[in-house]
């Protein structure tokens, strides 16, 4: 059993640290646009399509790497993943003088950013039991917050004594490097010991034996049947729109709203990312304790949280919408970060488990899936539609939209809570 929480320590470090890489790899993008704007001559639109092009990309890969997890060894998934990603941000400095390469390069970019994910969640599900999966979850995730809150911090010291493309080939070295690492420190399943764990299928043998006799177009088929996700999943893509929103442009409105210098400003961004690690374990305890105290036959039993941070995302939205100007102290700035961080990343932690709720158990893995490639729909607006809006309009309109919209996810949230209180089943259409 020694062996086995070893082995269990290093794969769950390697898998952090990894995915720390992964998102500083997606991060250093956004990171650098003041510099893109200040040095490479490139505008708000320009920077809008290249990061819209990573949104469409890396919704599509999400989809797809759902099912292929099932397939391949989740070790290979998650180091091939790392090492491509860390080429990727080695090759992005020296495409940013035409715009077409660039998009393209960060195309690709979100195709290998797609291998991150699934392999993390097949593996956590392997070798933990599922009333710790919520907790160990989270922190997983918070790995991502970590990298978000470090990357402005990084690339505004490397800008300022190297240069902005230091910060690319940096961590593109140091990604790659650890793809090759991970793949010596991470084990597919503790059968790879000779350890056989009863929590591995917390499925009954009747629904297994379903899902396997059901093949992959089938089970699709039958996700998509079910209305219940298809409102959840666009619950998830508001939420997706804002948080990208937020995260990739916080940095250029503080600079050219507030006044603040680039530093000042990643370092009030930063606050997002603390704010967010704290929000994911809060939902993370959360989870778990509805997970074992759920003594009520009820649908969706996390909808009343999902209400309560719909209802506060969209007051913060407000608030950082119509409060922030040349006036603006950093205390405040940081306030409104760490609140919108909290919201964004606890209400994406508390969607994506409820889409998996929505539907059966034997279907739930694809029904993620499913949900968090049209989530990228989300990401996607907060690229170029969001840069384009700036650009014509103000960012003052741009921010009263996106506070619009979250409304979306407001009516999503009281579907929901409908739905537990009558005490349905998850409907299919016609």
């Amino acid at each position: 059993m020694d062996r086995f929480l070893r082995w269990r320590w290093s794969l769950y470090i390697s898998l952090f640290l990894g995915w720390c890489c992964y998102y500083l790899c997606r991060k250093s993008f956004p990171s650098s646009t003041p510099n893109l704007i200040a040095e490479a001559g490139l505008t708000k639109d320009d920077l809008g399509v290249i990061s819209s092009s990573f949104a469409v990309s890396y919704g599509f890969s999400k989809f797809f790497n759902a099912l292929l997890s099932d397939h391949v060894s989740p070790r290979k998934m998650f180091s091939v993943g790392l090492v491509l990603s860390g080429i990727g941000c080695l090759l992005f400095p020296g495409s940013v003088s035409s715009i077409p390469i660039s998009a393209a390069l960060w195309f690709a970019e979100g195709m290998i950013q797609g291998l991150g994910w699934a392999p993390c969640a097949k593996l956590l599900k392997v070798w933990y039991p599922p009333s710790q999966m919520g907790m160990w979850w989270s922190i997983l995730s918070s790995a991502g917050n970590v990298a978000a809150g470090t990357s402005p911090l990084l690339f505004t010291y490397l800008s300022s004594v190297f240069s902005w493309r230091v910060g690319f080939y940096i961590i593109g070295t140091i990604t790659v490097t650890l793809g090759l690492v991970v793949v010596l420190t991470i084990k597919d399943s503790p059968s790879e010991l000779g350890v056989e764990l009863t929590f591995e299928n917390s499925e009954s043998e009747d629904s297994n034996k379903h899902k396997h006799e059901t093949s992959p177009m089938l089970r699709w088929y039958s996700v998509m049947l079910y209305k219940d996700l298809w409102v959840v999943s666009v619950g998830y893509a508001v939420l997706s729109a804002v948080k990208t929103s937020v995260a990739d442009w916080s940095l250029l409105y503080f600079m050219q709203v507030a006044g603040k210098p680039q530093a000042v400003a990643a370092a009030c961004i930063g606050t997002m990312q603390f704010g967010a690690i704290v929000g994911l374990l809060c939902t993370g305890y959360v989870s778990d304790r509805v997970m074992t105290q759920r003594t009520m036959a009820t649908k969706c039993p996390r909808a009343p949280v999902l209400l309560a941070i719909s209802l506060l995302m969209t007051l913060c939205l407000g608030l950082f919408a119509t409060t922030v100007d040349q006036h603006s102290s950093e205390l405040w700035l940081s306030v409104l970060m760490f609140s919108l961080g909290f919201l964004t990343d606890g209400g994406v932690s508390m969607i994506g488990l409820i889409s998996m709720e929505v539907v059966p158990t034997q279907i739930s893995g694809s029904a993620h899936g499913l949900a968090c490639a049209l989530a990228q729909v989300g990401g996607f607006s907060a690229g170029w539609p969001f840069a384009h809006v700036v650009e014509i309009f103000s960012w003052n309109t741009a921010l009263h939209s996106l506070t619009v919209i979250s409304g979306g996810l407001v009516g999503v949230a009281i579907y929901l809570l409908l739905l537990m209180l009558s005490g349905l089943t998850p409907a299919k259409t016609d």
